[in-house]
């Protein structure tokens, strides 16, 4: 008997079901006060207003602690969401264990963050990442590949402090427009980015300036990269 598709990984939606409840209100809580991520806390603030017939306004005012009940109940989260709300939980309560992780596959971080070199060859992964997904695919796929037929690279990416893109003009320089900042989830917002893109060459007055101002985006430290394998 095939018990192949026993094996099959857990969405994150899933995980944030089978999630025990106490857990949940711990996610939700760190992924409230968390200063990035300001996009994904507007998607849950939506998602809130429109599962209990609220007004946005009115879940955005509400506190946190309130807020948190709420979103830890919600259990039909969107994969995305819960993929956040999962990193929100373990960056804020499971930072050795992520340590313990990164160690183990060879990747340098500081207390569960991963750290590069902007400088460092990207052509090629780390033995440790390709042994990773050799194992990936012969657990949950029954897949026995050899890992010399398994092509690797990275890439980085721009990160700001908050996560939250930069598109603004640069400081002392009017006639220069910056869009950037994109830490590795720009992609999926490339419409409504292009939208405020127009909205501050315009000089209007759109609802997402703000949150995208240079000021916001690098005031909290300094903007870094992140790595992609």
């Amino acid at each position: 008997m095939d018990n192949t598709t026993d094996q099959v990984a857990p969405t994150a939606g899933q995980v944030w079901k089978r999630m025990p409840e106490e857990k949940r209100r711990l996610a939700a809580d760190a992924f409230w006060r968390e200063k990035e991520g300001v996009e994904q806390q507007f998607e849950a603030m939506a998602l809130l207003a429109q599962h209990h017939k609220f007004r946005p306004v009115f879940v955005q005012r509400m506190p946190i602690d309130k807020r948190t009940r709420y979103l830890a109940n919600y259990k039909t989260m969107p994969d995305a969401l819960a993929a956040r709300l999962l990193v929100s939980y373990h960056l804020a309560h499971q930072r050795p264990m992520l340590g313990a992780l990164l160690d183990a596959l060879g990747i340098a971080h500081e207390e569960g963050l991963i750290t590069t070199d902007p400088d460092a060859p990207r052509d090629q992964a780390s033995a440790p990442f390709l042994d990773g997904v050799r194992r990936f695919l012969h657990e949950h796929l029954g897949l026995d590949v050899a890992v010399d037929s398994i092509v690797g690279a990275t890439c980085l990416y721009d990160l700001t402090p908050t996560t939250d893109f930069v598109i603004d003009h640069l400081p002392g320089h009017p006639a220069v427009l910056v869009a950037t900042g994109g830490s590795g989830h720009a992609f999926k917002f490339g419409p409504v980015l292009g939208r405020v893109v127009m909205d501050r060459l315009d000089g209007g007055a759109g609802p997402w300036l703000p949150v995208f101002s240079w000021e916001r985006a690098t005031g909290g430290g300094r903007a870094g990269a992140g790595e992609d394998g």
